[in-house]
């Protein structure tokens, strides 16, 4: 089993809600959290194989919003290719996770633009998968994102 994907996601708003686990539910996981205080996160980039989704990273505005995005770096394996929808949006509204046998294998976000619109991001990792899920944002800042990796004791 590698250890260089992604097992898990939850998401935290500014409201202070925080969705479900999505992907893989099982104990002896390690924690990284996408965060940077006061801030929103307002757009993700990462890497992929076509098997899962190796690494997740953000780009996040302070809050209230600013010009201008701070990326933070993407957690997780280094193999996969590279993916990145950007930082220039005004907020994540969408957010669709792909779950197979191993976790998370596909991630596709939607995005608001800075005259309203729905930008579309694209699908990232394999689209062949077991369980697809959504988390809406509507009208709430994204503030948190935990990600899990498996922690194999040998």
């Amino acid at each position: 089993m590698s250890t260089d994907r992604v097992a898990s996601l939850t998401f935290k708003t500014s409201k202070g809600r925080t969705s479900q686990r999505f992907g893989d539910r099982t104990a002896n996981l390690v924690e990284f959290v996408l965060e940077n205080k006061d801030c929103a996160i307002v757009g993700f980039h990462g890497w992929w194989t076509p098997s899962y989704l190796t690494a997740l990273g953000a780009y996040s505005f302070p809050m209230p919003l600013s010009p201008a995005s701070e990326k933070l770096e993407a957690q997780g394996g280094d193999g996969g290719a590279s993916w990145d929808d950007g930082g220039n949006f005004e907020g994540v509204r969408k957010i669709c996770i792909g779950t197979g046998e191993i976790g998370i294998v596909s991630v596709k976000f939607l995005y608001e633009n800075d005259t309203h619109e729905i930008v579309v991001g694209d699908h990232h990792g394999n689209k062949n998968l077991i369980k697809h899920e959504e988390v809406i944002t509507t009208s709430l800042f994204l503030i948190n994102c935990s990600i899990t990796y498996p922690n194999l004791v040998i």
